[in-house]
């Protein structure tokens, strides 16, 4: 059999295979649940998760939200996707230029974008509803960030459920409206599969004074990461981080 240093070509395409659908979750606000499942039957997992989330958002034209890769100037890429658009005006075309447009911290293009990309058969589409509502935030506009948010919910889409509820307590509480950010960030608590939810919520406690509460929280970031393996380690890095750095105060 034909081998790639040690490995052969089929240990290759499944690493391949793997890496490119746990990118997919991570990137597009799936469950990290199926991060487990990919890992633990590594092609059976890879292959379900595929058929499952990936190829109907392919087949659709939309290759399933991947973030694309920016050159390092995203004015370049600004300016040849709005060439582009000249001559083929689509829906992908227009959410890559938003996306540059939030690489360029040019925020106000970037919602505009979308929102031009609301309409018609894609008034209520759930990739645009939520690419919106975190290009609203990014800007700082926080009091249109739960309209797009609540369409979502209206429609009862399951897309990127957790990172919603997070994402919507975050904007209850960068508007002082810290008692809703409050229900938001218990509830992410019990759909939430990573650390984020319950870090951020032990941020908002101990900014309202509540410490017990808030140490807490953090002792239980750190006893989940001690119990979660290096894969859930690695992926909450960030958040198991800034709880032990809190607990060490």
């Amino acid at each position: 059999m034909y081998s790639l240093g040690a490995y052969s070509i089929p240990a290759v395409a499944e690493i391949v295979l793997k890496i490119a659908c746990i990118m997919h979750v991570m990137r597009n606000g799936r469950s990290t649940s199926w991060i487990w499942l990919i890992i633990m039957f590594p092609f059976g997992g890879s292959v379900i998760y595929f058929l499952t989330e990936m190829w109907p958002d392919i087949r659709a034209g939309r290759a399933g939200g991947f973030r694309f890769s920016l050159p390092k100037s995203p004015e370049k890429q600004i300016a040849e996707l709005q060439e582009e658009l000249e001559y083929s005006n689509t829906i992908d075309k227009r959410m890559k230029l938003a996306q540059a447009f939030v690489a360029a911290r040019r925020f106000d293009e970037a919602v505009e974008t979308l929102t031009s990309c609301l309409r018609g058969a894609f008034c209520d589409d759930p990739l645009l509803l939520l690419e919106l509502a975190r290009t609203q935030f990014a800007a700082e506009r926080y009091e249109e960030v739960l309209a797009p948010l609540a369409r979502l919910n209206q429609l009862r889409s399951k897309h990127a459920s957790a990172e919603r509820i997070i994402l919507e307590a975050r904007t209850h509480e960068a508007l002082g409206q810290n008692e809703a950010a409050r229900r938001c960030y218990e509830e992410a608590l019990v759909t939430a599969t990573g650390e984020e939810a319950r870090v951020r919520y032990a941020l908002l406690l101990e900014k309202l004074g509540e410490i017990d509460g808030a140490l807490k929280l953090y002792r239980e970031s750190v006893a989940h990461a001690k119990r979660g393996g290096g894969a859930y380690r690695r992926y909450n890095r960030e958040w198991i981080k800034v709880a032990r750095e809190h607990l060490a105060k």
